[in-house]
């Protein structure tokens, strides 16, 4: 007999199998950090592409901690990588807030390692190859949140001063090839079949438009086991309300209001 995917109820299973997902709660994590990732999200991926409390969890741009918030929710091991220090301070600050269930923040099941993912020797110093069953993350939005915002006139805020920061890579070809190194690390850390949920957003530079979903897929494919199995779309429109008319009137362009969860399956035979 095959063994359960996960614990929903059929009823929740097809309520999550529909592709677009939306309505998730702000939890704080808008104040923080840049980017946007609620623990509520996190806690439904979870819900879908992990077995239970025996599941290990990984992020290596954890940030704030979601992730983690949402594996100590669920009883879950996770470990989380980010580069910024100061990150972690408010992940703990975060964790301290936030009303966990029995043994879920006491026994310390999480991790937070301050390093940088690229590095094998400090990724592997803190999760054994084969060791993780599902990796959730959101990497920067390249160098994006560094500009001049021209959709909502916001102002520029980045994730960190630092050089070893990749969302401080001018390249986009030395941005995909950053994240490819991460992600070579993330494949050799999954167990075979296990999950990857990668969270980005397609971008635009100045009159350049840049599908960073679809160079994703190709560059985690190129360094990794991995394959590509479904795409969720992440509807944010009710985050965005100072939106302007892109181009008018002259020019039709499109407000992204989006994000993509990009589900990929270690699949090493």
């Amino acid at each position: 007999m095959a063994e359960r995917a996960n614990a929903l109820s059929g009823r929740d299973w097809l309520k999550n199998s529909f592709s677009i997902w939306r309505n998730f709660d702000r939890d704080g994590n808008r104040k923080s950090h840049p980017a946007s990732f609620p623990v509520s999200l996190a806690q439904q991926i979870l819900s879908c592409y992990a077995r239970g409390e025996e599941s290990v969890v990984l992020d290596p741009f954890v940030g704030s901690g979601s992730t983690l918030l949402a594996a100590t929710y669920a009883g879950m091991r996770s470990v989380g990588l980010d580069i910024n220090a100061k990150y972690k301070d408010i992940f703990i600050d975060r964790l301290d807030m936030i009303s966990c269930p029995p043994n879920g923040g006491n026994d310390k099941k999480w991790h937070y390692e301050v390093c940088d993912a690229r590095e094998c020797s400090a990724f592997f110093s803190v999760v054994q190859t084969e060791s993780v069953d599902v990796c959730i993350t959101s990497p920067p939005y390249w160098d994006i949140l560094n500009r001049h915002r021209t959709s909502d006139e916001k102002k520029p805020i980045s994730y960190s001063n630092s050089d070893s920061d990749i969302g401080n890579i001018d390249s986009y070809d030395e941005f995909l090839a950053a994240l490819g190194d991460v992600m070579e690390n993330v494949g050799k850390a999954l167990k075979d079949r296990g999950y990857l949920i990668l969270n980005v957003m397609d971008l635009r530079k100045g009159s350049v438009f840049y599908p960073l979903h679809q160079d994703s897929v190709a560059v985690v494919q190129q360094r990794s086991d991995l394959v590509l199995e479904d795409i969720i779309i992440w509807d944010r429109q009710k985050d965005y309300n100072q939106m302007r008319p892109l181009g008018y009137p002259y020019k039709f362009i499109i407000n992204k209001v989006h994000e993509y969860l990009l589900v990929f399956r270690k699949c090493k035979n």
